[in-house]
């Protein structure tokens, strides 16, 4: 699928279960294309449009659109996309939301979660103050730090350490070359836990 995918009007409502799409309603009273409604949440930035986009990405899946993002042009801001993006510099911003992949050719900073629907990895850290989750991988040449969980659906990897003050759940294999640190004490991996390789 790609962003030029046309959203129905009557599919739009369907999925406003917390009543927080009325803005997109008067933009697109007879629907649109889908990178053009998420678009439209991330620049207007509500916290209301920002869970509507959310949830429609939640819904629809990620496309093969893909954005370069250059880190210093979204520090006090959510991005909000479907498809994947490429960071070409230390990104700091107040969260992250994305369909497909991060990939960073250097250190992630956000103010709350970052979420991947495929895989995060960083030539540098990845840092959150809230969660980090994604629905495969999260491998980082530098540490990975959440303020909540951090969860993947397979590996999660840093060449430093990892560290979270939730939980860290990983459907594969959790690996890191200096400490694997649970503020709850819950470390949950499906194959094996190692430190030091």
């Amino acid at each position: 699928m790609t962003g030029d995918y046309f959203i129905s009007y009557d599919f739009l409502k369907s999925i406003d279960i917390y009543s927080c799409g009325i803005k997109v309603f008067n933009k697109f009273p007879y629907g649109g294309k889908y990178k053009e409604i998420i678009d439209y949440c991330e620049e207007y930035g509500s916290s209301k449009l920002i869970l509507y986009a959310t949830l429609l990405i939640d819904k629809l899946g990620s496309t093969k659109d893909v954005r370069i993002i250059y880190g210093d042009t979204y520090k006090d801001c959510d991005i909000v996309f479907a498809g994947s993006i490429i960071v070409k510099d230390i990104l700091y911003a107040r969260s992250i939301y994305v369909g497909g992949n991060i990939d960073a050719y250097n250190s992630i900073y956000t103010d709350d979660s970052i979420n991947a629907g495929r895989y995060i990895k960083a030539c540098g850290s990845i840092e959150a103050r809230g969660s980090i989750n994604t629905g495969f991988s999260i491998s980082s040449f530098g540490c990975i730090k959440s303020c909540g969980n951090i969860n993947a659906g397979h590996n999660i990897e840093s060449d430093k350490y990892i560290d979270a003050r939730g939980a860290i759940n990983a459907g594969g294999k959790i690996e890191s070359r200096y400490g694997i640190m649970s503020s709850e004490g819950k470390v949950n991996a499906g194959e094996h836990i190692r430190i030091g390789f």
